[in-house]
């Protein structure tokens, strides 16, 4: 998908998307929770499918019962 750079981040964040979520779907690593997850919800809106497989964590989460 073509989205211009200057264009507001789908994130939410106000800022532009050169300036917000584009280096992490780039290769750059998050560095917060907070910010891997809007770049995840941007990368689902622009069609990043690559960016989402590559960001899933293949851990399983553990139970403790």
């Amino acid at each position: 998908m073509i989205f211009d750079a200057g264009n507001l981040c789908p994130c939410g964040s106000g800022q532009s998307y050169a300036m917000c979520c584009s280096p992490f779907i780039e290769g750059e690593p998050a560095p917060t929770p907070e910010t891997l997850m809007r770049s995840r919800y941007t990368a689902y809106s622009l069609g990043e499918v690559a960016y989402l497989r590559a960001t899933l964590g293949g851990g399983k989460p553990s139970v403790t019962a």
